[in-house]
């Protein structure tokens, strides 16, 4: 069964496999159970390091993988995300017609293996995220869990927060260009090694300087 297949038919994936293959669309779709997967990164350059990541491409897999109205929709973009031409030295997702190229190998490939793919890279970024850089890209779980408390879960999204959500990888990119629109692409292509542990510095500063303003505060208060 191929990428394509099983994009198409995720739904319903017997009824669509039935109806294109007859009675062995059964055993194509078992063989993804009993089939060993191969490795594509002879066919592809496939991410091996998060680090070794631009931070571009790595823009475009956590969109993939946050923004997608469908578990189906994430695995469809994020296979494009993280496979890519073998013929790129960089990253560079810019000429369509090489994207669309890309994009009909990656549908042709076996669906085992594509998937495989999928979870290794996701493994490795839930490392990245959760362990490595915890609470630099994302709020930490308790963090998460205070600030629900604190706003109520059942209040509707408000302006802000549609805004913040919505613009989120353009404002940390900005803010690493210094609000320099002409250096927003330089930055999309540093490495993943170089921007996470700036982002990292970033937050930690922001801590302390938001710690130091609210000690401040508190003993003006205290002189009154």
């Amino acid at each position: 069964m191929t990428w394509d297949e099983y994009i198409k038919g995720y739904d319903n994936l017997y009824t669509y496999m039935k109806d294109k293959h007859g009675e062995r669309g059964k055993y194509l779709i078992q063989s993804m159970d009993t089939r060993i997967a191969i490795p594509l990164n002879d066919r592809f350059s496939v991410v091996t390091d998060i680090n070794n990541m631009v931070f571009g491409q790595f823009i475009m897999a956590e969109r993939a993988l946050t923004s997608g109205s469908s578990y189906k929709e994430s695995l469809y973009s994020l296979s494009t995300s993280i496979l890519r031409p073998l013929t790129d030295v960089v990253f560079d997702n810019t000429d369509d017609v090489k994207e669309q190229a890309n994009l009909d190998a990656i549908m042709q490939q076996k669906a085992k293996d594509v998937i495989t793919e999928c979870i290794a890279f996701s493994d490795k970024r839930n490392k990245f995220i959760k362990e490595d850089f915890k609470g630099v890209f994302y709020k930490a779980d308790d963090e998460a869990q205070d600030d629900a408390e604190d706003e109520g879960e059942d209040e509707p999204e408000s302006f802000e927060d549609s805004f913040n959500r919505d613009w989120y990888w353009y404002t940390i990119t900005d803010s690493l260009a210094d609000n320099k629109l002409w250096m927003h692409e330089t930055i999309l292509m540093m490495k993943m090694r170089d921007v996470a542990p700036h982002l990292a510095y970033m937050r930690m500063k922001g801590i302390i300087e938001y710690k130091r303003r609210k000690s401040e505060e508190l003993a003006s208060k205290l002189r009154r």
